[in-house]
């Protein structure tokens, strides 16, 4: 504060010497005759106008040369340095206008009509410049004049002033937004002037304003107010806190991660996710949910979800509402802090329908049986055993009543009825077709019948290989089983030979060549149980030397050379080439009642006492690949269809459960098993309900109709594909015939007409569709279309003339092509995994069909080869429409007099 009055007096003295110098300099700047000075006059108009605007520390440098040299002055330096001071304000750096023109800021048009131009600082009148230059000398003067783009017209003087280089480079800096320093640095690091920091001196040097000093009348009344409130009570002083109160503190704060990771126990605090877009009150779009991924939201579970809320977008922050969550949010964040070293196990809730296995429907996995078709009467005791011929044209049954009887399948006519003298346990068919033979179970021997029923050549056949010689190889021992050919009645009612055993038999199957036949002894005490006897030479023999348990059923491999034993809880699979045993399946059963390999020999079902069925899968498991336990009491008997993916299982509750099992050719491909169909109707006699069952094929005549079809909307090629197999598994048709139509072209638009979708004459564009074509003659071929609204099957003249129609009418881009594939390639071929049916969330665009996809063991997606109209590439045929219906059709659509309709 001591500096300020010797600053002040500095000041005061370079005021004096600057107005001596100024009134020099007038006398010099306003003489009009010296030429001389008029020119240094310029130029000491262009120092001040391009020197720096007022900086501060110029003026103080500026001031320090002063002081300088006047101090050189003074030591006695020379006498014309002396006389000649130096001004300090010969450079002036303030922002005002020309000090040689005093009207000061007002407009220079004011003085258009006058000869002056303003006044100088004594009241003189500034005269205008003559100038008689008229615009011809301004342009040659343009021309000519090396200076001339770079001269200005000062209007407050009225010259004109010639720019230097730095004046120049200084406007050009200024037109391009740059500083008129070349030396400032634009980027020069900021000074905090308010910081936190106790700063001594002030920022500034302004003095106090006086109100400071003065009491404030508003500030006095609010201080009033307050002291009038606490007085009264109103306004209560903060409570002291009390130190004898529980006190809460933060198990992690000041928490040290280097000391605290040595410990293996420590826990360290968990942390709130950091908010990001899709919580903004005004998210991005792609933040927003869609309708379809809102409903996929809304069913998921909370756990599942990848967001605890729906983003949504507001116009303004005024409108967004409280959040809804925010104390369950914050209990659970206080949950997470008090108890995460704990678990908080929560309630699962399941949904019922989630539990229940998503399963094929019935419906698309026909055929089955569903109702009861014929009743065959005439047994007065239990019937305990059946068997049907190889041609499925008679029926066997074995009764406790002691007889045997023969029925016509179709018509449940009893054809024959033999008397075997007991009652009978078990009977089988020869499975050979070439062959009329059964086998009868009674007591303890075994009875070859040969009903005679059939054809002429077969049953001369039976009765050769029953006459046949038996073996003369002499035998080490006694024989425990005797054969012996019968005499008398029991010749004339068809029984030909009897195997006497040496205790009672219980069941009889055969080989599936027809020759070798086995039996089964059940008894514990000894190895006597199973034999296996073979009719050509006559001969039998035990292929057990130890007992391995009491064995229930056996069965021989339909293709290998294996023999299926059942004991109480195993099945062993023994090869009868090398004799020795291959497998032992666990059943997991407490007894089983009977078993049946599958017509593949891949797989195995067996039924037992405690109502289980197991199906093995010998390829995968020792252990059942499934256990249905659908029955409420003993299983007695279990069989496969010969020709369809059924299988079926028959109990004491009186109900027999048929279901669907299809084996895949793809090992890595687990077999599909449904129920499909309970049939229920048999009465419960003595406890004892359904006792045997067996499958047969029954050649009708099958009616194709949309109903007998399987059919999803949107997939068409795998309606047709189901079309091709119910076709050849009901042989309504030979395969040579069938061809299946892939429509589409290379743009994936196609039009159709008379379409489930379509809008009476308004057509429907496609980007394929799948048709199936069975092929007679030209007049006779028609087609099976299931989104088509025309009959079913539709003569393929139809079905061109409006379904089809032309392409003459329709624009190039939706000329369609046909791809003719054979339907044998077709069911071998195609591949669907229907992923062309996804959204890009996974969502389906229409829901699927309830059957697992069609898959082969080489691809699994090979729906584009078909799609796709290239005759290189994929199977069969391409052809454009016009070719198509020329080779299949009689007459070409595009001359009938049917228009088409052009599609825009």
């Amino acid at each position: 504060m001591e500096q300020r009055p010797a600053m002040k007096k500095v000041k005061e003295k370079t005021k004096r010497k600057t107005k001596d110098v100024e009134e020099e300099e007038r006398e010099e700047l306003f003489n009009l005759n010296n030429k001389s000075a008029e020119k240094a006059e310029e130029k000491k108009t262009m120092t001040c106008q391009t020197e720096d605007d007022g900086s501060d520390e110029d003026d103080d440098k500026q001031n320090q040369q002063i002081k300088v040299k006047n101090n050189k002055n003074k030591k006695g330096t020379t006498e014309g340095k002396q006389e000649k001071k130096e001004d300090e304000y010969e450079h002036d750096t303030s922002d005002e206008e020309d000090i040689r023109n005093t009207v000061g800021n007002i407009p220079m048009e004011w003085y258009k009509d006058f000869p002056h131009i303003g006044y100088d600082l004594d009241g003189k009148k500034i005269f205008k410049p003559i100038r008689n230059k008229d615009e011809l000398d301004e342009f040659l003067d343009k021309m000519e004049n090396p200076d001339y783009w770079r001269t200005v017209h000062d209007k407050q003087t009225g010259r004109d002033i010639v720019l230097s280089d730095e004046q120049v480079d200084l406007v050009n800096r200024l037109q391009r937004g740059q500083f008129g320093d070349v030396n400032f640095n634009e980027y020069q690091p900021t000074v905090e002037f308010f910081s936190s920091d106790v700063m001594i001196h002030p920022v500034t040097n302004r003095p106090a304003d006086k109100r400071s000093f003065i009491p404030s009348l508003i500030e006095k009344e609010k201080v009033s107010k307050l002291v009038h409130a606490i007085k009264m009570g109103w306004i209560k002083p903060r409570r002291v806190q009390d130190d004898s109160k529980e006190r809460y503190y933060d198990l992690w704060a000041g928490e040290d991660s280097s000391i605290l990771a040595k410990h293996k126990m420590h826990l360290p605090a968990p942390k709130v996710p950091l908010p990001g877009h899709e919580e903004s009150y005004n998210p991005p779009p792609e933040y927003l949910f869609t309708e379809e991924e809102k409903a996929v939201w809304e069913q998921q579970d909370p756990e599942d979800r990848k967001l605890p809320f729906l983003p949504k977008k507001f116009s303004s922050l005024r409108q967004v509402p409280a959040y809804s969550r925010f104390i369950h949010e914050k209990f659970e964040r206080c949950l997470d802090l008090y108890l995460c070293p704990r678990q908080r196990k929560m309630r699962v809730n399941v949904n019922p329908e989630d539990l229940i296995p998503k399963l094929p429907k019935p419906k698309d996995l026909q055929p089955f049986p569903t109702t009861q078709s014929l009743v065959y009467r005439g047994h007065s005791g239990l019937v305990r055993s059946i068997g049907v011929s190889p041609s499925g044209q008679w029926l066997a049954s074995g009764s406790d009543d002691g007889s045997v009887r023969f029925w016509e399948v179709c018509s449940a006519r009893c054809m024959k009825t033999v008397q075997v003298g007991g009652a009978v346990k078990s009977i089988a068919w020869n499975p050979n077709p070439a062959l009329c033979l059964l086998a009868v179970a009674v007591d303890s021997s075994v009875l070859i019948l040969s009903p005679s029923l059939g054809d002429k050549l077969v049953v001369s056949s039976s009765e050769r290989l029953l006459a046949g010689s038996q073996d003369d190889d002499p035998s080490e021992g006694p024989e425990p089983v005797s054969w012996s050919e019968t005499e008398g009645e029991e010749l004339k009612e068809g029984i030909h030979l009897k195997i006497q055993h040496p205790k009672a038999v219980h069941q009889v199957t055969w080989h599936a060549k027809g020759d070798y036949l086995a039996s089964v002894m059940p008894d514990n005490s000894s190895h006597l149980q199973v034999f296996i006897h073979q009719l050509s030479r006559r001969r039998s023999q035990n292929p057990f030397r130890r007992n391995k348990g009491l064995v229930q059923s056996v069965a021989f491999h339909p293709v290998r050379p294996f023999f299926f034993v059942a004991t109480q809880r195993y099945v062993r699979i023994y090869n009868l080439v090398k004799q020795e045993m291959t497998k032992k399946l666990q059943a997991n059963s407490k007894w089983i009642s009977n078993i049946a390999v599958h017509p593949g020999g891949d797989h195995v079902i067996c039924g037992s006492y405690d109502c289980k069925l197991s199906w093995f899968d010998l390829d995968l498991s020792t252990k059942p690949y499934k256990v249905l336990r659908h029955h409420k009491r003993a299983v007695r008997s279990v069989a496969y269809h010969r020709g369809y993916p059924l299988f079926a299982s028959a109990s004491d509750d009186g109900t027999v459960i048929v279901c669907h099992g299809t084996v895949y050719n793809d090992l890595l491909q687990n077999p599909l098993i449904v129920p499909v169909k309970v049939l229920r109707g048999h009465v419960i006699t003595h406890d004892l309900g359904v006792l045997d069952l067996t499958v047969m094929k029954r050649r009708t005549e099958v009616k194709l109709s949309r109903e007998n079809c399987v059919y999803t909307s949107c997939y068409c090629e795998e309606n047709v594909w189901k079309l091709c197999e119910f076709i050849q598994a009901q042989k309504i048709a030979p395969l040579e015939q069938l061809a299946v139509i892939f429509i589409s072209n290379d743009n994936r638009m196609v039009p159709l007409w008379k379409q489930k979708s379509g809008h009476e004459e308004r057509p429907v564009i496609w980007d394929y569709h799948v048709i199936l074509l069975k092929v007679g003659g030209k007049s006779d071929s028609v087609i099976y279309d299931l989104d088509s609204v025309l009959p079913f099957p539709c003569s393929l003249r139809l079905y061109a003339a409006q379904a089809l129609r032309s392409d003459r009418g329709l624009k190039p881009e939706y000329h369609r092509k046909l791809r003719v594939v054979p339907a044998d390639s077709f069911l071998s071929n195609f591949a669907s995994d229907r992923s062309h049916m996804k959204n890009a969330d996974g969502t389906w665009k229409m829901p699927p069909p309830s059957y697992p996809p069609i898959q082969t063991a080489e691809s699994k997606m090979n729906l584009d080869d078909f799609i796709r109209m290239n005759p290189a590439v994929g199977w069969g045929s391409v052809y454009t429409l016009g070719q198509f219906l020329l080779k299949y059709v009689v007459e070409d659509p595009s001359t009938s007099a049917s228009s088409s309709t052009a599609v825009s």
